[in-house]
């Protein structure tokens, strides 16, 4: 006999939880609801009703749809029913699924016009098959591993030599300094003693240990998604990224690559987490602007793990990417894509006399160098330079130095989120950013990602893209002095 449930709150998106359970053979008698304006009214073959008339239909279960849980198992009790048969569909969402015998879903839809210049929609769900928990191997064999992270190790220690001697302004400010330190701990003592080994083992682990602290989350990130019941920003975020994509990419694309031993949602096969959907949406939007551009060089100040690098360099294998960062984010980065990307070539730190021109770059597909090492970067060698939630970190003259070096080394676009409001930590808002002698702003707008957006209190951040002035990008026209 299969579950007989009642559903309580007509809110938006019932459709879609009407959908999920009978996939799974589960019975749904009513819909309940407080507003007597919608007694009588239809959804998906099922009529909205009183709560008055809990006790007639006596389901097995009542769905609270509603985020008003308290009130209405309250109520429901006065009504004679059990406490124990009210589920908090949106504080348990995937634990209440699969009391009930069903898989989370995430949907979304299509749109189309038809002949007649009517909207099509067609809704579509992915399958949440739960958590990717155990250990993801690695696909290069260890030995290998350990031959990149000698590699690897070489360059940061040079980089962590010639740190020290470097502008003020380049060394790490009070932020990241205390990060760095509270954080780094294992990866300071491996490489002091040379282990490659070790440096190896950690780099295979970094999405759960602490070299990915603040720059995709780190252990701490980990333990916290072990113990969610439910995280609400799959679904948003799914919706912003088809938005923004307009459909045109599958969610197979924003899966993360078995690199770092990866963690999070088992989407029909595909591991997404949060980084998942804005760094494919970010690549997407980068490499579109720069369409028509022969072979283009993407500049990034702050790759962190490697995210955006990894997304843009599979979707344009002809863009030659360039990152600056710290030395102890950017041997991370550089695991991420030498791992990903056996083939391609990576240039490594190896000189401080290093110049980053025309020619240099050309000859690579991915030159990861310190952040000291941007004034080396040639005049406007970069077609389009981005910073992704760091700049606000910084301390307002380096902030000031970095905004110098975008108005002499970017050639076309300048793009970068940062934090729209001073949060209790120390962080500074676009509002006081420098201005740019050389560019104009073509758009700005909150970010659409949850916990990044607009309804994120005390922590929203801005999205903000430049074009440099006079100059043409392709199909669209110049942007006058």
């Amino acid at each position: 006999m299969s579950m007989r449930i009642c559903l309580w709150g007509k809110a938006f998106g019932i459709d879609r939880i009407i959908d999920s359970c009978r996939r799974a053979g589960v019975e749904i008698l009513a819909i309940f609801d407080n507003d007597p304006g919608k007694w009588g009214t239809w959804c998906e073959g099922l009529e909205t009703v009183s709560p008055a008339r809990l006790t007639e239909f006596s389901p097995d279960y009542v769905l609270v749809v509603s985020h008003s849980f308290d009130a209405i198992t309250e109520q429901a009790v006065g009504l004679g029913y059990e406490r124990e048969r009210m589920l908090a569909y949106h504080r348990h969402t995937q634990e209440v699924m699969a009391h009930l015998g069903a898989s989370p879903r995430l949907y979304f839809n299509r749109y189309a016009l038809g002949n007649g210049g009517e909207l099509d929609t067609v809704t579509s769900g992915l399958e949440i098959r739960g958590k990717t928990e155990g250990d993801i191997a690695s696909p290069v064999p260890l030995e290998a591993q350990v031959d990149i992270a000698r590699r690897l190790m070489d360059a940061y220690i040079l980089a962590q030599e010639c740190a020290g001697n470097v502008c003020q302004l380049y060394q790490v400010g009070k932020n990241w300094g205390g990060v760095l330190k509270s954080t780094r701990g294992d990866l300071y003592d491996i490489t002091r003693r040379g282990d490659a080994h070790a440096l190896a083992e950690a780099l295979g682990n970094f999405c759960r240990n602490g070299l990915s602290e603040s720059i995709m989350g780190g252990e701490r990130a980990y333990r916290s998604f072990l113990d969610s019941r439910h995280d609400t920003w799959m679904q948003h975020n799914l919706e912003v990224w088809m938005a923004l994509l307009d459909g045109k990419a599958s969610v197979e694309e924003t899966s993360m690559p078995p690199i770092g031993n990866p963690y999070g949602y088992d989407v029909e096969g595909s591991i997404i987490n949060w980084n998942s959907f804005p760094n494919h949406a970010r690549a997407y939007r980068c490499a579109t602007l720069l369409e028509g551009v022969d072979r283009p060089v993407v500049a990034e100040i702050g790759g962190g793990f490697g995210g955006f690098a990894y997304n843009l360099l599979k979707r344009s294998p002809g863009v030659t990417y360039v990152d600056f960062d710290l030395p102890e984010n950017l041997i991370v980065a550089s695991y991420y894509l030498s791992m990903a990307f056996p083939d391609r070539r990576i240039l490594l730190y190896d000189s401080p006399e290093l110049v980053l021109d025309e020619e240099l770059l050309r000859n690579y597909d991915a030159v990861m160098m310190p952040n000291f090492m941007l004034p080396k970067l040639a005049d406007r060698a970069a077609d389009l330079l981005i910073n992704t939630i760091s700049f606000s970190e910084m301390e307002y003259a380096t902030i000031e130095e970095y905004f110098r070096q975008v108005d002499r080394v970017s050639g076309r676009y300048f793009y970068h989120e940062n934090l729209s409001c001073h949060p209790p930590y120390k962080g500074y808002p676009t509002a006081v950013f420098p201005r740019l002698r050389n560019f104009k702003e073509i758009m700005v707008s909150f970010s659409p990602w949850q916990g990044l957006d607009a309804y994120t209190k005390g922590h929203s951040y801005m999205e903000r893209l430049y074009m440099r002035r006079g100059v043409e990008c392709a199909g669209c026209a110049g942007v006058a002095d």
